[in-house]
């Protein structure tokens, strides 16, 4: 078979075209209470009609549950106690103003499961031998194994993508709850609660195999923590979910204005703890950032000057953390907010 020698000249390829937009589906419903016409989505979970008040909940094909809301009135009152209570504010509550509460029903599925794992991996050990001009520091690696088990529980939202805070916050108290109050949605009173019901983008099969990730990763972090390691040469974790729910989680954030910043409070709609505060930085805190920065900044200088005397390039790490932790202190002391959980 003839094969030319010649050298292949590539022609200029033209630009790829651009990925196609995701288009939202719209369907139109007839309320059957008065007859208007009802836009939905397919990821609608509740029907409201704005012209009767028609409300309805839109069975997804599979069980959903529903954490009962506090009522808005009820969480406005813990807001005011809460800056009435903090030391840190209760001296502008006259100058606080409320811009903003915003109502959420937030999809989540919670799962439990089971997990089993097995590990080997590599630490180092630093020894001082020897003694005056004869002393040097050794470092020595070290092979470590070990297996463990686990039963637990975690809260997955349940869209790809949601931007509010204290989304995350959210999700660890879903985990602490007790199932036995969770209401059917079919069940639920939802005239009462029609603001902003999220829908479920992707449905409980595919949850399995994402708890078994998000599970094996956090054992897998978790271990290299708690043992000191290097290097992770094998490992193994078995994940078995044994449940999963899909559970609708209230969530209220409310907006403040003060001496004309705006910040924010997101609280548990379910039982009305605080999840995340965004406040504003005072001088106290700027001082007390700024001072924490130069304390970290001196420990990152005496390390490079210990690592250099010594030839010993790990202490570099500690010097390289110390300069990390003052740059991010620094950057919360000029930033103008800080948050509180």
């Amino acid at each position: 078979m003839y094969k030319s020698s010649a050298l292949s000249t590539s022609l200029p390829q033209p630009p790829a075209p651009p990925p196609p937009e995701e288009e939202e589906i719209v369907e139109h419903f007839e309320c059957p209470n008065c007859g208007a016409p009802i836009e939905i989505t397919p990821d609608t979970l509740v029907i409201v009609c704005k012209y009767c008040g028609y409300t309805e909940f839109r069975d997804p094909g599979y069980d959903v549950y529903v954490l009962k809301a506090l009522d808005k009135a009820e969480i406005e009152r813990r807001f005011w106690e809460r800056m009435k209570k903090d030391p840190d504010m209760s001296p502008y509550v006259g100058e606080i103003q409320i811009t903003d509460i915003t109502f959420i029903y937030a999809p989540f599925y919670l799962a439990n499961y089971d997990a089993e794992w097995y590990y080997i991996g590599e630490k180092t050990k630093t020894e001082v031998q020897g003694s005056g001009k004869n002393t040097r520091v050794v470092t020595k690696i070290i092979k470590v194994r070990g297996s463990g088990s686990e039963s637990g529980r975690i809260a997955i939202p349940g869209r790809r993508y949601v931007e509010e805070l204290g989304m995350k916050e959210l999700g660890d108290a879903i985990e602490q709850i007790d199932e036995k109050s969770l209401i059917p949605a079919k069940e639920y009173n939802w005239e009462r609660y029609i603001e902003t019901v999220l829908g479920f983008d992707y449905e409980p099969r595919e949850v399995p195999q994402m708890v078994k990730d998000i599970v094996a990763e956090d054992i897998k972090k978790r271990i290299y923590r708690e043992k000191n390691l290097t290097r992770m040469l094998a490992f193994l974790c078995r994940v078995k979910t044994k449940s999963v729910k899909a559970i609708l989680a209230p969530i209220y954030v409310i907006t403040y204005k003060l001496r004309g910043g705006i910040y924010g409070i997101a609280f548990s709609g379910f039982d009305g703890k605080q999840l995340v505060a965004m406040e504003p930085v005072f001088t106290k805190h700027m001082i007390q950032y700024t001072a924490g920065a130069a304390t970290l900044a001196s420990l990152g200088a005496a390390a490079t000057a210990i690592a250099a005397a010594v030839h010993e390039g790990y202490i570099l790490i500690v010097s390289l953390l110390g300069l990390l932790g003052a740059f991010y202190l620094m950057h919360k002391a000029v930033g103008g907010v800080r948050f509180e959980h």
